[in-house]
């Protein structure tokens, strides 16, 4: 029996073809725009993308503190931009803020630090990603009006890794690093040499923050229960090896949060007017946004973990 295709047959799947076609040109279109958001830099040969956010009431005559901001492994820039509220602490307290973004097999997502220890994609790759943050810096101080005595670098796990990576290779040019649920070292596997971030040659002021109750990157060290690599060195660790580096032997200052619930020690008289604090989030696990919303219940230095963040840096 011949089949006839009748003219409204035709007609529906040409309204479908369209309809999926618009769907793809909607998609390309908003690649296209996600792209011409970013800005680029050539590093060591390779185009590297971050986003820059300039504060309310940019004057290229002034000078302002700069904040790079590194996402956590698997994120992105475009996310940790979008979702962690630097962007309001950049318009309330006048600072730049660049968000960098890691390398991974998609262009815009899912991308990782070359931050030491970590079997990353980006480590895989063999990403200098210490280069591209040192490229970066300089791009930005030749490119605005940044005060070079206030250059300050923050970053959540891999990214926290990656901001103390960065600070001991090159601590010269950092007034402060403030990472967020991270640590300066550790094993990917059990047979694997520990890997140690260098001793710093300069100093630079220390923020950790980091949760109690951590299960990716325990607090007291070790293979947490959602970890994959298999040791990370602890906080009290981590936190030894900036008082050494700084110089910082007095007694810490305390200060708790209303509940108890945000615990603070601050080492003060290291060399070149640094410090290193901890803060510890007695209830709170590996999620950046747990922690914003004990810093909002709190209200210590802030509504969020940003604006406790720079709080800390800028002190």
């Amino acid at each position: 029996m011949r089949r006839h295709v009748t003219f409204g047959t035709f007609g529906g799947l040409l309204i479908i073809a369209l309809l999926i076609l618009a769907g793809m040109w909607t998609v390309v279109q908003h690649r296209r725009d996600m792209a011409a958001s970013y800005e680029h830099v050539m590093v060591d040969g390779r185009e590297r993308q971050y986003l820059l956010h300039l504060p309310d009431g940019y004057d290229a005559n002034e000078t302002y503190p700069l904040l790079l901001a590194l996402h956590g492994g698997g994120g992105s820039a475009r996310h940790f931009q979008e979702s962690r509220g630097f962007d309001a602490v950049a318009d309330a307290h006048g600072l730049i803020v660049a968000y960098p973004d890691g390398v991974g097999r998609f262009r815009f997502r899912r991308h990782t630090w070359n931050s030491g220890y970590l079997d990353t994609y980006s480590a895989r790759q063999n990403v200098d990603d210490v280069s591209f943050l040192h490229g970066l810096l300089v791009h930005l101080r030749e490119r605005y009006p940044v005060n070079v005595s206030r250059i300050y670098m923050t970053g959540h796990s891999n990214g926290g890794m990656m901001a103390y990576r960065f600070a001991a290779e090159h601590p010269g040019m950092l007034t402060a690093v403030a990472p967020v649920s991270a640590s300066i070292g550790g094993k990917m596997y059990e047979d694997d040499p520990l890997w140690v971030i260098p001793e710093p040659s300069e100093t630079c002021t220390v923020v950790h923050l980091h949760g109690y109750h951590d299960m990716h990157v325990p607090y007291d060290g070790g293979h947490g229960e959602k970890s994959r690599a298999y040791a990370h060195l602890s906080v009290n660790t981590s936190i030894g090896f900036w008082i050494n580096a700084t110089g910082c032997r007095t007694p810490p200052i305390w200060e708790n949060s209303s509940s108890g619930a945000i615990r603070f020690a601050r080492y003060h008289g290291g060399r070149n007017d640094t410090s290193v604090s901890l803060v510890s989030f007695t209830g709170d696990g590996h999620d950046w946004m747990e922690m914003s919303d004990t810093v909002a219940t709190e209200q210590f230095y802030g509504e969020t973990l940003a604006e406790l963040v720079w709080h800390l840096l800028s002190m």
